[in-house]
């Protein structure tokens, strides 16, 4: 699906802030819209640092998910023994 938008900003914005917004508006329209994956092509330098920096941190938070879960199963284990005192 190929959906193209024009966009309005109600500030004045350098050429990087405007790429930078319209990523930021593409991606939120494509969450509304419940897409489960978005292709962002683009010649921008900066937009493709940032998507670039976005799929790294995706990949990061993928591979942190399990350890993170067994953090938090540990924690609640620990916590359901303690009893609070004041």
């Amino acid at each position: 699906m190929l959906i193209e938008q024009d966009l309005k900003f109600p500030f004045k914005s350098s050429n990087d802030q405007a790429e930078y917004e319209a990523l930021v508006a593409g991606m939120l329209l494509a969450k509304e819209l419940g897409a489960r994956s978005l292709l962002v092509k683009s010649d921008s330098l900066l937009l493709n640092q940032v998507v670039f920096m976005f799929s790294r941190i995706q990949i990061l938070l993928r591979m942190l998910k399990p350890l993170l879960c067994l953090m938090l199963l540990c924690w609640f284990k620990l916590c359901s023994g303690v009893v609070y005192m004041l």
